[in-house]
């Protein structure tokens, strides 16, 4: 099976959706699917990003998806791709979100260190 189609099925994706990211039509999908039509650096790039995998595994190179990225728990991993199914702007406002409660934690750390 196609690796995009393989990874596109692990990730609930239709290739309406994938087409939607990638921002090209359906059809496009499709045929990279079937090997019919070459893909672009950009789009190996977006799918990699998208996916968490190396080019070398999208394309069938290799057997291991993430290459060298043997640093990320499971658990983590599907934060990750719940992360990536997300807008870009959603993607915006949830790095916001994180930003703003870290530094509210660090401030309230060094707060309790400074008066503990």
């Amino acid at each position: 099976m196609n690796r995009i189609k393989e990874l596109r099925k692990k990730y609930g994706y239709t290739q309406e959706y994938l087409g939607q990211y990638l921002n090209i039509t359906k059809a496009a999908i499709s045929k990279y699917e079937l090997e019919r039509s070459m893909l672009t650096d950009d789009t190996i790039r977006s799918l990699c990003s998208l996916f968490n995998v190396t080019s070398d595994y999208l394309l069938g190179i290799s057997d291991i998806p993430d290459g060298y990225n043997k640093t990320l728990t499971k658990e983590e991993k599907t934060l990750l791709s719940y992360y990536k199914r997300l807008s870009l702007e959603d993607q915006d406002y949830i790095k916001g979100q994180m930003i703003a409660l870290y530094r509210e934690k660090s401030s309230k750390d060094a707060q309790t260190k400074r008066t503990g």
